[in-house]
């Protein structure tokens, strides 16, 4: 599964150099952005981008709509997380 997820974040930044959009340069935006097109994604059949070949043909359609069921609630799991990392960088800044 690991695989198919550096695949979709490969895909996801090539679809944003060939479209032309805007990449969120920041380290809450560009995750937040990546997680918003996940539902998406994890609904599809991921490819390979050399050979084009999918990568998932052992996951059932039940499988695909449960983990796009999960994947809805990514970015608000994220905006969740951001205080507690601001918190643990503060920590650690403050410590040295």
């Amino acid at each position: 599964m690991w695989i198919r997820m550096e695949i979709m974040v490969h895909n996801y930044v090539a679809e944003k150099a060939r479209t032309g959009d805007h990449v969120p340069r920041n380290h809450h935006d560009l995750p937040m952005d990546f997680m918003q097109s996940l539902p998406g994604r994890v609904r599809s059949t991921t490819r390979e981008p050399i050979d084009d070949e999918a990568v998932d043909r052992d996951i059932s359609r039940e499988e695909y709509e449960a983990a796009g069921r999960k994947a809805e609630s990514a970015p608000d799991t994220l905006d969740e997380a951001a205080p507690t990392k601001e918190r643990g960088v503060l920590q650690c800044q403050s410590s040295v």
